[in-house]
């Protein structure tokens, strides 16, 4: 069964103290290494969930 609004993506946090938060998966965007925004967003994303 789908939701019947948008999904949003959540991740655990990788810090001990805040392992019981919910966050959303970000990071860094490489200016040497991603071509644009985009690029980044999907480097991240694969970085941070394997998705």
């Amino acid at each position: 069964m789908s939701p019947a609004g948008p999904s949003v993506l959540l991740l655990r946090r990788a810090n001990a103290s805040l392992s019981a938060e919910w966050a959303l998966p970000g990071g860094w965007i490489h200016i040497d290494e991603d071509a644009d925004l985009e690029a980044a967003a999907r480097r991240v994303l694969k970085e941070k969930t394997g998705v």
